[in-house]
């Protein structure tokens, strides 16, 4: 039986070190609060809300979480497809910049 906490715990830890490679300085959510799963600073001093989503699909739902989420931050949102053959450290990522266009990466 999957432990959907353990997975969802392990894809935030993956994508916090693929934040701190790429030069963010990445913050967790205190144990018990609710919000975002980190609030990450980029190299230009922006703060983004990221919501990081480890499952076989990606739902509406999980947008507005995000969005719900980012109290007028930068969103960030990252998916680690499972189950698609992907590496464990490869998430598909969704940028909204406050006043920009909307962004979709590779995240490696």
């Amino acid at each position: 039986m999957v432990n959907s906490r353990r997975v969802g715990k392990d894809g935030e830890r993956a994508f916090g070190k693929l934040l701190e490679d790429r030069g963010y300085q990445a913050f967790r959510r205190p144990r018990g609060e609710s919000g975002d799963d980190y609030t990450a600073i980029d190299k230009d001093g922006r703060a983004w809300s990221v919501e990081v989503k480890n499952t076989t699909s990606l739902m509406y739902s999980h947008f507005m979480q995000c969005r719900d989420n980012s109290e007028g931050k930068n969103r960030m949102l990252a998916w680690h497809p499972r189950k698609w053959g992907f590496r464990r450290e490869t998430f598909v990522v969704f940028l909204w910049p406050r006043g920009g266009d909307t962004e979709v990466q590779l995240w490696r």
